[in-house]
């Protein structure tokens, strides 16, 4: 059996794999996509923690709370607007911790997941700008496509505009 962290830095490297930092960074970009799905499958454990029954199980049959569908929330953050699903209860008494109500904003995400990518196999020297200016937007357009991230650790990882 492979080891669990091989196994998803295997799965990370698939997702970056010829990708440019526009893929990934875009408005629409594998970084935003991820951030949704993070944040919403954290939401849905906070969900089964907080009814005590993991979701269709006959545990919560005659409980006096349920699963009540999701609502809707838009959350700002580094990576513009995130269209969020947030999962509801029968009896309005879940308060999710990860985005709680009433927030509106969720910042330095984006900043923590660039570092670890851009550092991950030490290809920061292959850059012309820190991860912070790349996320920023400090960089053109140009810039962005003229990078593409590899996934075998190297062979590939930066073809620099400035040579």
């Amino acid at each position: 059996m492979s080891n669990p962290k091989n196994r998803a830095e295997e799965l990370l490297d698939e997702l970056i794999k010829d990708k440019s930092p526009e893929d990934l960074l875009g408005n629409e970009g594998l970084l935003k996509q991820l951030t949704k799905s993070l944040i919403e499958r954290a939401m849905q454990g906070e969900m089964t923690h907080h009814l005590g029954y993991e979701k269709n199980s006959s545990l919560g049959n005659n409980t006096g709370n349920s699963r009540n569908g999701k609502s809707n929330k838009k959350l700002k953050g580094d990576f513009e607007t995130i269209d969020l699903e947030i999962p509801r209860d029968r009896n309005g008494s879940f308060e999710p911790q990860i985005i709680q109500k009433g927030q509106t904003r969720f910042t330095g995400f984006d900043d923590k997941i660039i570092f670890d990518v851009f550092t991950r196999n030490d290809h920061t020297r292959n850059y012309p700008t820190s991860p912070r200016n790349l996320s920023s937007g400090s960089l053109s357009g140009s810039d962005l496509r003229s990078h593409r991230f590899g996934n075998d650790h190297g062979d590939r990882v930066a073809e620099s505009p400035l040579g």
